[in-house]
C-alpha cells in the first residue's frame, strides 16, 4: 500500500498541547497507554474526557490538511470492504468509504497513524484517509 503523506501523532500531540487541550505529561501517558495497547490514541483522548471529539476532527483536519467526511453523510459502499479484516477496522475504527480503481477511501477517528493505514491487508493501491 502506498501512502501520499506519514502520518504520525507528532504534530497531533504538538498542536494539543499547543492549545492548552492536554498537558504534555498526561499526553506522554495517553501515547505509552496507546502504544502497549494497540488502541487508537484520538479514541482513547476522546474516552478518557480528556479532549471532545470536536477538537480531535478540527486538529486532524487542520494540522493534516484532511478533509472531514461524517460517514452518515457518506454510506459506505459494501465493494469498500473487499478483502479486507472486519476485526482490524473494528480494533482501530476503520471505515473503508468507497474504491475507486486502486484508491480506496477510509474514513478514521481523527487521527491514526500511516502504519496503522498500511496494515489494511488486501489491498495493494493507495489509501485516501479521509476525518470522519
Amino acid at each position: 500500500m502506498k501512502s501520499t503523506q506519514r502520518l504520525q501523532y507528532n504534530r497531533f500531540i504538538d498542536a494539543l498541547g499547543e492549545r492548552g487541550l492536554v498537558d504534555r505529561e498526561t499526553l506522554a501517558h495517553v501515547v505509552q497507554q496507546c502504544t502497549a495497547m494497540g488502541t487508537v490514541l484520538a479514541e482513547s483522548l476522546v474516552t478518557d474526557n480528556l479532549v471532545s471529539d470536536y477538537e480531535v476532527v478540527r486538529i486532524a483536519c487542520d494540522g493534516y490538511g484532511l478533509p472531514f467526511v461524517p460517514v452518515h453523510g457518506y454510506p459506505p459502499d459494501e465493494s469498500a470492504l473487499e478483502g479486507l479484516d472486519p476485526d482490524y477496522l473494528r480494533q482501530y475504527g476503520l471505515v473503508p468509504l468507497d474504491r475507486f480503481g486502486k484508491i480506496l477511501t477510509v474514513a478514521m477517528p481523527g487521527i491514526v497513524t500511516s502504519e496503522i493505514l498500511e496494515g489494511l491487508r488486501g489491498h495493494d493501491g493507495q489509501v485516501m484517509p479521509v476525518v470522519g
